[in-house]
C-alpha cells in the first residue's frame, strides 16, 4: 500500500506543480499585459468584426485533442491621417470550451460601433482591447498558485517532509 501512495503523490505532485506552473505563468503574463496597455494613451476604434474561432488544445494525461473557441475582434483606429487594423485584445489568451459561451462574449462586441483602443506610444501599430483585467483573470491566478502549492505538499509528503 505505501508503494502506491508514493506513486500518487509523486506523479500527482508533479502534475500539478507542471500545471500550477504553466497556468499561473500564463495568467501572470496575461495580466502584465493588460496591465502596460491600460497605461497607453486610447482612442476611439470602430469594431468591423466580432466572431469565434475553433482550434485543437491537447488536454489530459492521455494527450487527447479538444475543441476550443477564441474570440476573435477585429477593429481599426486612427492616428493622425493613418488608419490602422488589428484584431489584439487584453482576452486573446481567454479559452472557451463551449461556441455559445465564446459567442456571447462575441456578440457583446458585434453590438457595438465604438471600443476604446489603447495604442503604444512607441509603436502606432501596437495596440490593444479589452484590457480591463477581468476577475477571471485573478481567480485563474489564485487557482493555479493553489495547485502549484497543492503539487509542492504532495512532494514533500513523499519524502516525509512536513510543510
Amino acid at each position: 500500500m505505501r508503494h502506491d501512495t508514493q506513486n500518487f503523490l509523486a506523479v500527482g505532485g508533479l502534475a500539478l506543480v507542471i500545471i500550477g506552473f504553466v497556468t499561473a505563468k500564463k495568467n501572470l503574463v496575461e495580466i502584465r499585459s493588460a496591465i502596460a496597455a491600460s497605461k497607453w494613451p486610447s482612442v476611439d476604434g470602430e469594431i468591423e468584426s466580432a466572431g469565434v474561432s475553433q482550434s485543437y488544445d491537447y488536454a489530459g494525461a492521455n494527450g487527447s485533442k479538444r475543441v476550443v473557441f477564441h474570440v476573435v475582434v477585429r477593429y481599426s483606429y486612427r492616428l493622425g491621417a493613418r488608419t490602422y487594423t488589428s484584431d489584439k485584445s487584453g482576452f486573446d489568451g481567454r479559452v472557451f470550451l463551449s461556441f455559445s459561451a465564446a459567442q456571447r462574449t462575441s456578440s457583446l462586441y458585434a453590438e457595438q460601433k465604438t471600443i476604446k483602443v489603447y495604442v503604444s506610444p512607441e509603436d502606432p501599430m501596437r495596440s490593444m482591447i479589452g484590457v480591463e483585467i477581468q476577475w477571471r483573470r485573478w481567480l485563474g491566478l489564485v487557482v493555479s498558485a493553489g495547485l502549484l502549492g497543492l503539487g509542492v505538499v504532495m512532494i514533500f509528503a513523499l519524502f516525509g517532509v512536513q510543510a
